[in-house]
């Protein structure tokens, strides 16, 4: 009874195995990517307090939590929050000036350029936004970064219409966003997109 016991733990165990074999995608998470932390306990408490009224859709209030959690500790997390909620709110010129605040202060932080850039998307300022993608992927040497730059590199140039074959390009150079569960739905109708338009 003991060795039968044993057999149906280790098919168990071998089941649990082969299931994770076949899960095709992983989620990554980009954080592990970057070295940036909020220390003081006060910012940080104030920064989910933002975070919180933001998933509650109450943007004024997450405004003023990530605003007092500045006062406490300036970095460039809390900036980027502050410019995504303006922007979430159609404040894009109040957005970029967050964005580029979050960059001015420390200038390896990655998602500002990403925000700020698809700011400049949405304004259809997309000189603007390739100026900045060119020099975070100029300065990054994290390759999830510098695939996302890439992707949205590809989106200024499509939507610019200047040159098909610089799309492909770009989308060449951010496929691995494929492998990424969060991602490859994006970059899936993105390249859709493209090849009923450029293909």
């Amino acid at each position: 009874m003991r060795y039968f016991s044993i057999l149906i733990i280790c098919l168990l165990l071998s089941c649990k195995s082969e299931t994770k074999k076949r899960i095709p995608l992983e989620k990554h998470n980009p954080y592990t990517e970057i070295e940036q932390n909020i220390e003081n306990d006060t910012a940080i408490s104030l920064y989910y307090g933002g975070l919180e009224k933001y998933k509650k859709m109450e943007y004024d209030s997450a405004m003023i939590y990530f605003q007092s959690s500045l006062k406490f500790e300036q970095n460039p997390i809390t900036y980027n929050e502050l410019g995504s909620t303006s922007a979430t709110q159609r404040k894009y010129e109040q957005a970029l000036e967050y964005f580029i605040k979050g960059r001015e202060l420390d200038p390896t932080y990655w998602p500002n350029y990403i925000n700020e850039s698809r700011t400049y998307l949405t304004l259809a300022q997309f000189d603007k936004g390739k100026e900045i993608l060119n020099i975070m992927i100029q300065n990054c040497d994290s390759d999830y970064w510098t695939s996302y730059a890439n992707f949205y590199l590809a989106l200024m140039y499509f939507n610019d219409g200047s040159d098909c074959s610089k799309v492909k390009e770009l989308l060449e150079k951010s496929k691995s966003m494929k492998s990424d569960s969060d991602l490859k739905m994006q970059y899936d109708n993105f390249y859709e997109k493209y090849e009923n338009n450029c293909g």
